[in-house]
């Protein structure tokens, strides 16, 4: 199996399909990676320069990232990530405590349309800094659909959320954090980066085994 899946790879994979059913059809997982590599024969070579990732510097959605050959750093943990599992964290210890203030008596529709013009659709890290000093002073609770339709593209990074249960976290202080890390300016540099890059071929070797599967 080594010379199909990275240990991470396995890892990701196991979650996103389940470990259980990827150890009693292994052969049928192996085949779709064989099949994966066999139409990829390029694979990630050491020169891999056309991998671009968002990284959102200066209001930039878009930058070849020069400082890594493969698009990132391919060398930190795209399985367990720090930065992530904290942002977690301080939205557990939150839970209940962040202050109420009479703005929240402001009708939804004035609520939006400030957070609308601190934080549009496309953000940038000072976006979401100004965001986060306004929820401190003002403590304004936004819906759901204000953070995910900023966290749509990307949404599927961040698959421990999923495990996370209703009561469990402080989702408008996760969102912030979760968009922060998205905007931050070493964004290529991180686990999330390296996810990213991994993921693409993941689903597609999933995509192959469910077809297997339904042979």
């Amino acid at each position: 199996m080594g010379n199909v899946f990275h240990y991470y790879c396995w890892e990701i994979l196991g979650h996103l399909v389940g470990k259980e059913l990827i150890e009693n059809t292994l052969g049928q997982v192996v085949q779709a990676a064989m099949q994966y590599w066999q139409t990829h024969k390029k694979g990630w070579a050491v020169y891999d320069t056309d991998t671009i990732f968002r990284a959102q510097l200066d209001g930039v959605p878009y930058v070849r990232c020069e400082s890594y050959v493969r698009g990132c750093d391919v060398f930190v943990n795209p399985w367990i990530i720090p930065e992530l599992q904290n942002a977690i964290q301080v939205a557990q210890n939150m839970v209940g405590k962040r202050k109420s203030s009479y703005l929240n008596k402001l009708p939804l529709e004035i609520s939006l349309l400030v957070a609308e013009i601190i934080c549009p659709i496309i953000y940038t890290q000072s976006d979401v800094q100004n965001m986060r000093n306004m929820l401190s002073v003002f403590a304004l609770n936004l819906p759901d659909a204000f953070w995910r339709s900023r966290l749509q593209s990307k949404r599927d990074l961040f698959f421990e959320v999923d495990l996370l249960e209703t009561d469990s976290v402080d989702w408008q202080l996760l969102w912030l954090g979760l968009m922060g890390l998205l905007s931050d300016k070493w964004y290529n540099s991180s686990g999330l980066a390296h996810r990213e890059r991994l993921l693409g071929p993941i689903r597609e070797i999933i995509a192959n085994f469910q077809q297997i599967r339904q042979r």
